[in-house]
């Protein structure tokens, strides 16, 4: 699904080629949507698709070097797509819970960066672009120049409680962390050093498994859910981060989680996800 004010959406595509999936990741990189990995209810995924109008989808590879996972974080920097963390099901790996990073310039050839990062394996976890670094966020804060060389920020950071379901952003000037579990706050920060709470309750319920992304100058929260099952499909916006508008009680898109958005050819998508009893491969 798309959308070019948040309020009006149209469907592109009721049925991708590639699985219904949830806690997956997308990206935007050389003019193409880009969707990797994922989890289909059953097992953990490495494909990856990209498309350069949300309706048709090419499938680049049908099984990355990376180990398959889901619920890990994927951002472009330096000219290139990045994979880092999650969890697995590969049976060959001693751990389910992923430290990795992995590169790739066109999406097909992948190196696999460092094995084991200077963070601990994780899942639930951010990844933003923002100051010339990769910066990873959950309760600490990493960044990284290079994805082999990290430096901690903030360590088991004191200002806001342990989290995952979380979504963050890069907006005016500033990394941003907003809702996920044990909490619906709105913390920023400048330096990913010291951090701020900008709002101690967003209007917005409790949810995790949301998605955000930056849209007309707007940081936009779609979808998720509270930690007892309720899904939505809610939209709201808000410039600063303190000051929230609710755009739409209930989009077209049905209610769901673990979706992913982007923007893309001057509109927002929204895309897969999981609405309780399916995985979704529908684009809008």
């Amino acid at each position: 699904w798309c959308s070019s004010n948040g309020t009006s959406w149209t469907r592109v595509a009721s049925s991708a080629p590639w699985a219904g999936r949830y806690l997956h990741t997308c990206t935007i990189y050389d003019g193409m949507i880009w969707i990797l990995g994922g989890s289909d209810g059953d097992s953990a995924k490495n494909d990856v698709w990209y498309s350069s109008d949300g309706t048709t989808w090419t499938r680049a590879l049908e099984s990355a070097p990376w180990p398959p996972r889901y619920s890990y974080a994927a951002t472009v920097f330096a000219e290139g797509l990045w994979v880092m963390g999650g969890v697995t099901n590969d049976q060959t790996i001693d751990k389910a819970f992923l430290n990795d990073v992995w590169h790739s310039s066109d999406g097909t050839s992948w190196t696999m960066v460092t094995e084991h990062a200077g963070w601990s394996g994780r899942f639930g976890h951010t990844l933003v672009s923002y100051d010339g670094r990769i910066w990873i966020l959950q309760r600490d804060a990493w960044c990284s120049t290079n994805g082999a060389d990290w430096a901690l920020t903030s360590p088991a950071n004191p200002w806001w409680s342990v989290r995952s379901g979380h979504v963050s952003v890069n907006h005016n000037g500033r990394l941003w962390v907003l809702g996920g579990s044990n909490g619906y706050s709105v913390w920023s920060s400048q330096d990913g050093e010291t951090w701020t709470e900008t709002l101690p309750f967003g209007p917005w319920f409790e949810r995790i498994g949301s998605s955000s992304v930056v849209f007309e100058g707007r940081i936009w929260i779609l979808g998720g859910k509270r930690s007892y099952g309720t899904y939505y499909n809610d939209i709201w916006f808000s410039a600063d981060g303190r000051e929230w508008t609710h755009v739409l009680e209930s989009a077209p898109w049905s209610p769901r989680a673990e979706h992913t958005s982007v923007v893309f050819d001057e509109r927002m998508w929204v895309l897969g996800g999981y609405d309780g009893a399916s995985r979704l491969n529908d684009v809008w």
